[in-house]
């Protein structure tokens, strides 16, 4: 079966942060070290045969310069992408693996060029591969799936315990150097199905809606629709923090289809 997806992005620094520390990664584009945010809902469509993929990371807000892990991450992983996914047959996991390492790498190198002690960023990538939907996440930046009117969340959260006063420290991360410990970046991989509806977020987002209240916004409307009430929905709680959303809904890519069914038959 051949299908398409359709995406849409948003990010916004919210109503209490100075900066916007999220970045993203949405067909080649990811946001500059120093941003607000998206204007407007990034929106468009892929062909699975271009194996579409997006990324949200969320800088560490308590590191030095969380904003600028962020950007060197997603500037990495559009240099892997373009170089290695599109241009060599490799498998989904081996190379969102890889890829986790490279970022991680740029990163470290970053920093100690730049003479910075501590910084990092989250990652949460949702990749629509060859046979399965693939995801991969270091972090508590999150993938849902809404499927046949079930919510799902896909990823681990990468926390540690938390304190009445603190949030909970995150356990794994981009910019760990390697003899502090080893990347475990957690994946996982589910079936296409037609109208499958994936959500890519900043904790800035999932900190102020409930569960629930991300499903009830998901089965409603366009995925334009969506992730703007979400983004709406975030800051009418407060938006303590940066926002960062990217929709994607599976769909048959019907031409493409009766094109395969035309040279087969």
């Amino acid at each position: 079966m051949n299908y398409r997806v359709k995406y849409a992005a948003l990010s916004h620094k919210g109503k209490v942060r100075g900066k916007n520390q999220d970045n993203l990664w949405c067909k080649g584009l990811f946001l500059e070290k120093e941003n607000e945010g998206l204007s407007e809902v990034l929106s468009g469509e892929m062909k699975k045969s271009k194996c579409p993929t997006f990324v949200v990371f969320d800088g560490i807000s308590g590191a030095q310069q969380g904003e600028v892990a962020a950007y060197v991450a997603a500037k990495k992983f559009g240099d892997c992408y373009n170089k290695e996914l599109l241009k060599n047959d490799v498998e989904g996991e081996a190379f969102l693996r890889n890829t986790c390492f490279a970022m991680n790498d740029e990163i470290c190198d970053y920093a100690k060029k730049n003479h910075i002690q501590s910084t990092g960023t989250t990652a949460a990538i949702l990749m629509f591969g060859k046979e399965k939907v693939i995801t991969c996440n270091l972090g508590d930046s999150r993938i849902y799936r809404l499927s046949k009117g079930t919510l799902r969340q896909l990823t681990r959260d990468h926390l540690g315990s938390h304190t009445k006063s603190r949030k909970a420290p995150l356990t794994q991360h981009l910019g760990v150097p390697k003899e502090k410990f080893q990347l475990e970046p957690f994946m996982t991989e589910v079936d296409y199905l037609q109208q499958d509806r994936y959500l890519v977020c900043s904790d800035g987002l999932t900190d102020m809606l409930s569960f629930e209240e991300i499903g009830k916004i998901l089965v409603e409307g366009e995925v334009t629709d969506v992730a703007k009430t979400l983004v709406d929905q975030a800051l009418a709680k407060g938006g303590l923090d940066n926002i960062t959303v990217l929709i994607c809904e599976v769909e048959e890519d019907e031409k493409a289809t009766d094109k395969m069914k035309r040279r087969y038959s």
